[in-house]
């Protein structure tokens, strides 16, 4: 009896080690994510930028009614 309650146990902490695996990979896949949305704000927000300065630069007119107020 208290070999099949051993090997009951070594089942149940395979079990726990496993479901603490799965949530490690999982709150590494939110991290990644998070990271990867970060980057993706950033460089929309450059691209942005870009896009402003090049309308103002292409285009005289706008460049003076705006430094003219």
């Amino acid at each position: 009896m208290a070999a099949a309650a051993t090997a009951g146990d070594r089942v149940q902490t395979q079990n726990d080690g496993a479901a603490s695996g799965a949530a490690v990979a999982q709150s590494q896949d939110a991290s990644d994510s998070a990271a990867t949305a970060a980057v993706a704000r950033a460089y929309a927000a450059l691209l942005a930028t870009a896009v402003f300065d090049w309308s103002f630069d292409s285009n005289p007119d706008l460049s003076n009614d705006w430094s003219n107020g």
